[in-house]
């Protein structure tokens, strides 16, 4: 997939991805309107499917509240690039359907805007604007099922109502 690049640096927290004042019971639709809002208030509005949020070290600490994984992937983004995730983000994300990318201290420079060329499945993030290509490390297991199924609720729902299709099996 390729998008365009929305960079941030560390320690961005749930309160910078999704304020807590539109919090309550926001439909998908208020969400999308809100990411960002104080942190960058245009990123919500110039956001299109297909862009990729690129962000340093523990992108997405604070609160675990899942609105903010929700209003990303509502402005139609697939996946989150990161030096390293939260732990509560990064399991929000995978149960939302959200693909999260670690690349560690992984020599990867990237400006807002750049074109980045992303494969979810290997991990490789390509910069088209400077040619620098990494391979992080992308989900795997159980996780790229739960992924692929559209998240987690949609996942194991299906594997109630048809048991007949693989098991999660390796859940560790």
């Amino acid at each position: 997939m390729e998008g365009r690049a929305w960079v941030f640096g560390d320690n961005v927290d749930t309160d910078n991805i999704f304020p807590t004042r539109f919090g309550g019971d926001p439909t998908l639709e208020d969400m999308a309107k809100h990411v960002f809002f104080d942190f960058r208030p245009e990123f919500a509005k110039n956001a299109k499917p297909g862009d990729v949020v690129v962000a340093g070290h523990n992108f997405g600490c604070g609160s675990h509240r899942e609105t903010a994984v929700l209003g990303i992937k509502a402005l139609g983004i697939e996946v989150i690039v990161a030096r390293s995730f939260a732990r509560a983000f990064y399991r929000n994300a995978i149960n939302n359907a959200l693909r999260p990318i670690i690349i560690g201290d992984l020599p990867f420079e990237c400006e807002d805007g750049a074109i980045l060329d992303v494969d979810p499945v290997s991990g490789v993030i390509t910069n088209k604007s400077t040619g620098i290509q990494v391979r992080g490390q992308p989900i795997s297991g159980i996780a790229v099922k739960i992924v692929e199924g559209g998240g987690a609720t949609k996942f194991f729902k299906n594997m109630v109502v048809h048991p007949e299709n693989e098991p999660p099996v390796d859940i560790a």
